[in-house]
């Protein structure tokens, strides 16, 4: 079964009011929002993609789990969520 915006497990806001959709670029292209429900799929999506993974809904609700509960704080980049993600799972 296909990972959907559906199965996402947590509460997330549908789009925050500071972020305006017709803009582009720097910083929202480089900047992750974890609170923000599509930016959070779609990450996810784009991650699992990128390392050759199923989209399917237990992978994305793993990576899911780990941006909300294990994730440092401190993370804000894409490519840092990126990296910190790729050493979690491979720690595993």
């Amino acid at each position: 079964m296909a990972f959907s915006m559906d199965d996402l497990q947590y509460n997330y806001d549908e789009i925050h009011s500071w972020d305006n959709p017709k803009l582009k670029g720097h910083p929202d292209r480089d900047l992750l929002s974890r609170t923000e429900k599509y930016e959070v799929f779609t990450f996810i999506t784009t991650f699992l993609h990128s390392q050759n993974k199923s989209l399917s809904k237990q992978n994305g609700q793993i990576i899911e789990k780990l941006i909300k509960t294990e994730m440092p704080s401190n993370i804000h980049s894409r490519t840092k969520a990126n990296e910190w993600l790729i050493k979690k799972l491979n720690s595993r």
